[in-house]
């Protein structure tokens, strides 16, 4: 199997873009966004922020779900490296978007990949049953 690395430039002149950090407004996006409610940010073209740990390791549900009280469930967002997504939300954004190019990653940098992405989830787990356990 090949696996690509696709390169793509945003050209942000003229677009509404919203960033995100990882803080209580990020939180409240994320839960509203999990429970169906209503696009509070709908006005804007892009968004740009962390992405939430819990789409990358299994958190068996528990950080948006009401298990856990909101300030437990956004340190455990916390958790470990921040990864940042870029989210297109309209037509215009869409238009600025331009493709780069397509790169082969080799299958050993792959299987790297793969084996920082196991340990970074085994970390993950031992810090998440430490903040829930507290």
């Amino acid at each position: 199997m090949t696996t690509y690395l696709n390169i793509y430039d945003l050209d942000e002149e003229g677009l509404n873009i919203k960033t995100f950090d990882q803080d209580e407004e990020w939180y409240d996006y994320i839960f509203a966004n999990r429970k169906g409610k209503p696009d509070s940010f709908s006005n804007y073209d892009v968004i740009i922020g962390p992405i939430a740990n819990d789409t990358l390791y299994d958190t068996w549900g528990m950080l948006t779900s009401g298990v856990l009280d909101k300030a437990t469930s956004l340190k455990c967002l916390k958790i470990g490296n921040v990864y940042h997504q870029i989210v297109i939300k309209s037509e215009k954004a869409l238009s600025s978007l331009h493709f780069i190019e397509a790169t082969v990653i080799d299958p050993s940098s792959v299987q790297e990949y793969k084996e920082a992405v196991a340990k970074e989830e085994e970390e993950f787990q031992q810090e998440f049953a430490r903040i829930v356990g507290d």
